[in-house]
């Protein structure tokens, strides 16, 4: 079963991912960016809009200039009930 730390791990990687694409050849990249649409969709119609002041708290890192996908968590399940746990960190 996943938890939030899982997803904090899932969202470093796509940062990763994200740095590789941007070190690409133009051509190269626009085509490994297409390939990655298909998955960034799937995780935008399964998540919903966040602050990111949860991950970021579980991550222990600053979110200001963090991709999209740090400002977004499940819209149900497991992680969802793991993540109100970390509420306090949604008034800051």
């Amino acid at each position: 079963m996943w938890n939030e730390y899982d997803l904090c791990a899932a969202l470093t990687i796509r940062d990763y991912l994200d740095v590789a694409i941007d070190m690409l050849p133009i051509a190269l990249a626009a085509k490994v960016s297409e390939y990655v649409r298909g998955p960034d969709s799937r995780f935008r119609a399964v998540t919903v809009a966040d602050s990111g002041n949860r991950m970021a708290a579980i991550a222990q890192v600053d979110p200001t200039g963090r991709g999209w996908w740090w400002y977004r968590v499940p819209d149900s399940g497991p992680i969802l009930e793991d993540l109100a746990r970390w509420d306090r960190f949604e008034s800051e």
